[in-house]
């Protein structure tokens, strides 16, 4: 249903006279934009970009890259787009969104055996891996005593918790679902409590660039 309906966000007027532009992703953000083990850049943000330049006529040249970075591309004009981005107030100051492609929830991961953390108020004073540059950094720097530990991309952070080097780690609900599959941590990991955070999830460019 997404993928039909984004068709429609955008008019092939609105690239008139473009004939090309750069797209940075995540380079590991399965299943929303990944480079998979033959270094192919897919999923899901990629599926609606694909459909967005045939539909509007226009090239995109993908450059797959660590999130802190793809933002920094964008910010610096490096590049025109970045294909997913959570839309807050703060970030509304500085980029321009695309209508929402889908609603993301951040949740907090345990370890199965660990019954004494269930909301966001009994992560204070305790280790916590989360995915640097996310929104979740924002929500997590006020906890009380927490020690934080940011890693370059959610697997990573979920590795710390599987590993024991965290108490919990808080990240994409569908990402981390997504990674407990690949890697069979069923048994290992749990989600707790309600969301954290939920946000729109869009395509963003800089702030003007029509």
């Amino acid at each position: 249903m997404f993928f039909y309906f984004y068709l429609f966000l955008l008019s092939p007027a609105s690239f008139a006279g473009e004939n090309k532009i750069r797209v940075a992703g995540d380079k590991y953000f399965p299943p929303y934009e990944f480079v998979d083990e033959n270094g192919e850049y897919r999923g899901f943000d990629i599926d609606i970009m694909n459909a967005i330049s045939l539909y509007c006529g226009f090239e995109v040249e993908y450059v797959p890259m660590d999130w802190n970075e793809a933002v920094k591309a964008l910010e610096a004009g490096a590049v025109d787009v970045v294909l997913g981005m959570g839309k807050t107030p703060e970030r509304e100051k500085r980029y321009d969104f695309s209508k929402p492609i889908l609603i993301n929830s951040r949740v907090i991961f345990v370890r199965k055996d660990n019954f004494l953390i269930n909301s966001l108020d009994d992560l204070k004073g305790k280790r916590i891996s989360v995915p640097a540059g996310d929104i979740v950094e924002e929500i997590v720097s006020g906890l009380e005593g927490a020690d934080v530990i940011r890693e370059s991309t959610q697997e990573k952070a979920l590795q710390n918790l599987v590993d024991g080097k965290v108490d919990a780690f808080i990240g994409n609900k569908y990402s981390g679902l997504y990674n407990i599959q690949k890697n069979k941590y069923h048994d290992i990991v749990k989600i707790v409590g309600e969301p954290v955070s939920s946000t729109e999830y869009c395509i963003a460019v800089r702030k003007g660039n029509v």
